[in-house]
């Protein structure tokens, strides 16, 4: 049964996990007023993510800057992909110029740059907790409706803890107002969050 709604309605991370759990084929589109995106699936794993998003996004792109694939054998797998109307990866692993698991962790590359882009954060607050109201939903028995916000401010985004909730970054715990830094790990009780952002 084919699922819809929004990400504030179903967290994109949730849906994701529940088609990879579940093992299902075929593509998750997602938008925005202003990009469309599709992510394709096959028995569980992503395999492409396509949309009108920047170059720099794209799969070949991807590969050059990570050192996969050279600028001129890059072109020549453009011209057989079009040719044969076949995807690049799948020209690439035909052609065994990259292995399986490499082009995986690129397209998974690929889509977390999708997914940033197309969800820009553009709220000044964000709330965690397990509460309707929370913008990232945290389970557990004694999580509180909202346990800790992120706010953007001019010197960067900010975790404040809320009531009682035992909040740390990095494996310490946070008393007041704590900067965070790109790739932080937020732990709020059983829970464990790496916070990342494009700046």
């Amino acid at each position: 049964m084919p699922l819809n709604g929004d990400v504030q309605t179903f967290s994109l991370a949730a849906i994701v996990q529940m088609v990879h759990d579940e093992r299902k084929t075929g593509i998750l589109t997602v938008s925005t007023p202003r990009r469309r995106i599709g992510i394709y699936f096959r028995e569980g794993n992503i395999i492409h993510v396509r949309g009108n998003t920047d170059k720099e996004l794209k799969l070949g792109a991807l590969l050059k800057a990570n050192n996969l694939i050279s600028e001129d054998r890059l072109e020549d797998m453009l011209a057989i992909s079009k040719a044969m109307e076949k995807r690049l990866g799948t020209v690439l692993l035909e052609k065994e110029y990259i292995e399986f698991d490499k082009l995986v962790s690129i397209i998974h590359l690929q889509f977390k740059e999708v997914v940033s882009t197309t969800f820009s954060w553009d709220k000044k607050l964000v709330k965690l907790g397990k509460g309707e109201e929370a913008d990232v939903h945290i389970g557990g028995l004694f999580t509180p409706k909202v346990a800790a916000t992120i706010s953007r401010r001019p010197t960067g985004y900010h975790l404040t803890p809320t009531g009682r909730a035992k909040v740390k970054v990095n494996d310490a715990q946070v008393g007041d107002s704590h900067r965070l830094n790109e790739f932080d790990t937020i732990e709020i009780g059983s829970a464990k969050l790496q916070f990342y952002y494009e700046g």
